[in-house]
Parts: structure tokens; C-alpha cells; sequence
């Protein structure tokens, strides 16, 4: 609900100002140094496991999201919001 909100009043200001606004819509990243053993070793508590019944996640390496955001820098369009995520959502 607040990042729903939160969207809305940037795509407001977009609206407005012209300003040149993209919204990306994150899956869970991994990859290198995107792991438990990594944030354990740089005393990061490590991420709380959901496990729930029929729940799916979908999840994006971290190169590919790269590879969107320069795809987009190449070719912007501006106002536009993208689900940036794989097109296999598995359970945890």
C-alpha cells in the first residue's frame, strides 16, 4: 500500500514537472555477495526465511537488473513502471 502511494505521487510529479521519471519494480536479487554467508561475514544479520503454504517468489540476478536499467538509459520512457523480475516464480 505505501509503495503503491509512493508511486503514485512520483508519477504525479512526472506529471507535473516533466521530470523524467522510470519506476522498477525489484524481485528478489541475487548473486554474487547477495547471499547469508556474505552479510553473516559482514555482520549483517542474516534475511528472515518466508516459508508459507503454495507461496511463490520471483527473483532477478543481479546483472540482469543491470541489463534493464542500462536498456532503459538507452532508450527511456519516461512515466513507464517495469516489473523487473524472472518468469519462474518457484517456492522459498
Amino acid at each position: 500500500v505505501r509503495r503503491k502511494a509512493a508511486e503514485k505521487k512520483w508519477l504525479r510529479m512526472h506529471q507535473i514537472h516533466s521530470f523524467p521519471l522510470h519506476i522498477f519494480r525489484l524481485a528478489g536479487i541475487y548473486g554474487p555477495y547477495r547471499n547469508v554467508l556474505e552479510a553473516i561475514k559482514r555482520g549483517e544479520p542474516p534475511p528472515k526465511r518466508i516459508d508459507k503454504p503454495g507461496q511463490v517468489f520471483s527473483r532477478i540476478h543481479v546483472a540482469d537488473t543491470v541489463q534493464t536499467l542500462m536498456a532503459s538509459m538507452n532508450k527511456p520512457n519516461p512515466g513507464s513502471i517495469y516489473n523487473v523480475c524472472d518468469d519462474e516464480a518457484v517456492p522459498p
